[in-house]
């Protein structure tokens, strides 16, 4: 997996001001969960504010003005109830059973047009701008100079797709995600679970659902933590042989 391993959070006083800073805006972030309606945000997605600008009146202007140069086909855009994973809902009471599978569904769609942008030719402007991915997470350049999709748990027949999880964030897996991986401070997260070579592996992707010029999406604000983390274990991953679901609500009927 392409996610290297990083190195355990571990407190040393002086704290370096980036570490306080982002743990104060973490701290915050989570100290809100309980004011704000879920799939609030603190300030506007770039998509979020195209969308609010009434540039775009159909999913093919959409898709032209986030950089794509066609729109994916509608095996892309569309997800038939029974092809999305299971869902369960860990979201503490946080967000209802209907809009964790809504969030679910987008994240699995986010995912998909990603995938199609990463095979298609010409669809580098899509990937390397601002509608899919916030800034700090853009997706990683190959050599030669093409952009690639968010790092993927697995691909191919071999893989299978357990279910996908959707939460409320952590404290300590704000940490994990802004530190060492890079991202933005996310108040909820959606977990892939999946099963491919007989082992389980969990990647998180923090984000907020958003439906915007690209029709619904789960915009992701942090990814990259997954099994090969360190705390992925105390951070509640499901990882290693036939790990068993850990709670939940399951939402899928």
């Amino acid at each position: 997996m392409p996610n290297p391993l990083g190195a355990r959070i571990v407190a040393h006083p002086p704290m370096r001001l980036e570490q306080f800073l982002v743990v104060a805006v973490a701290a915050s972030l989570l100290a809100g969960c309980g004011e704000a309606a879920p799939g609030s945000t603190f300030a506007a997605r770039p998509a979020a504010r195209l969308a609010g600008g009434g540039v775009t009146t159909t999913l093919a202007d959409g898709f032209r003005a986030c950089g794509a140069t066609q729109t994916p086909p509608a095996s892309v855009l569309v997800t038939p109830q029974d092809n999305l994973p299971p869902v369960l809902n860990k979201a503490a009471g946080d967000v209802d059973d209907s809009t964790a599978r809504h969030w679910a569904a987008a994240f699995w769609r986010e995912q998909a047009i990603e995938s199609w942008a990463s095979a298609s030719p010409g669809q580098e402007g899509l990937l390397r701008g601002p509608c899919l991915s916030a800034a700090r997470v853009r997706l990683s350049v190959l050599p030669g100079g093409r952009p690639a999709g968010q790092p993927k748990p697995c691909g191919g027949e071999g893989c299978l797709a357990l279910r996908l999880t959707v939460a409320t964030t952590s404290l300590p897996m704000v940490q994990a995600l802004v530190l060492r991986h890079g991202g933005n401070p996310s108040r909820y997260v959606v977990k892939e679970t999946v099963m491919t070579a007989g082992q389980v592996d969990t990647v998180v992707v923090g984000g907020v659902y958003q439906d915007g010029p690209l029709g619904p999406i789960w915009f992701v604000e942090a990814s990259g933590l997954n099994c090969l983390d360190p705390d992925a274990v105390r951070l509640g991953l499901d990882c290693g042989p036939g790990a068993p679901v850990s709670g939940g609500t399951p939402v899928n009927h």
